[in-house]
């Protein structure tokens, strides 16, 4: 319900066709999250988003799902990269 309602019926349609023409080609290597901001007139800025580690490389699946979307689909897509900046250390006393 709640990817309806952000992303709309038409680009869940436009997704689905997609996905149909042919599914075991296209069904790996989309992002991890869908960002929004909510706004008094209903979900604006969306975004699919792939997370990577700072180490982490984008799979062949991650590769294709981009040009697809970049082809097909056209839907708003960031890259997020993570870095560590400090080691946590956790105390003795705290739950693991």
């Amino acid at each position: 319900r709640t990817l309806v309602r952000v992303l709309g019926a038409h680009r869940i349609k436009m997704i689905l066709r997609y996905l149909a023409e042919a599914y075991w080609e296209r069904y790996c290597g989309w992002p991890d999250l869908v960002s929004w901001q909510e706004t008094p007139e209903g979900p604006q800025d969306v975004q699919f988003i792939e997370v990577k580690s700072s180490s982490d490389k984008l799979s062949d699946d991650q590769r294709v799902w981009i040009k697809g979307n970049h082809d097909h689909l056209r839907l708003s897509f960031r890259i997020a990269k993570i870095h560590r900046t400090q080691r946590l250390k956790l105390s003795e006393t705290s739950p693991q």
